[in-house]
């Protein structure tokens, strides 16, 4: 297909396509690293890891390696994070936010935060998330994870985001 032959209009349907695509392939493409993490069957191919298995031999960076395993492990714990992920209501680093918080938390506080905390928090950025695009407000990801960390250190009592 030659892109430069298309009008505005049918590129915009193109890539909007494309998007919905992509993330239908991402959600596969999860559930099959669900798959790989729970056989443990990167141990069986050689690797010490699922993240040296999703670097070295998949061909991911170190980073999107590590989204994809905190995605995949959070839709374990709360299946209805794939339908968002679907629909593009999360992102992957947003994802990747509350599972980071959630293991500094664990680490500090020597506690473990729960699906149940995990899922509120899920919903608190998911609308968070709806208000700022909507309001045209941009919060950085740092400013996202303090407030993660604030949240999840407070045990869920105070659940608010300003």
């Amino acid at each position: 297909m030659n892109l430069k032959t298309l009008n505005k209009l049918e590129l915009d349907q193109r890539i909007k396509t494309l998007a919905q695509k992509e993330r239908e392939l991402l959600h596969e493409i999860l559930l099959t690293i669900q798959e790989i993490d729970s056989r443990r069957t990167f141990l069986e191919l050689g690797f010490p890891s699922l993240f040296d298995y999703l670097v070295n031999g998949v061909g991911y960076s170190e980073g999107s390696a590590q989204r994809r395993i905190d995605a995949a492990r959070l839709m374990r714990e709360i299946p209805h994070v794939a339908d968002k992920i679907q629909t593009g209501e999360i992102k992957l680093n947003q994802i990747s936010l509350i599972q980071k918080a959630s293991r500094v938390i664990s680490k500090s506080q020597d506690r473990t935060v729960t699906a149940k905390e995990k899922s509120q928090l899920l919903e608190t950025l998911c609308t968070k998330i709806t208000f700022n695009r909507s309001s045209k407000l941009r919060h950085s990801l740092t400013y996202q994870f303090c407030r993660l960390l604030l949240i999840l250190s407070k045990r869920m009592r105070v659940f608010e985001l300003n």
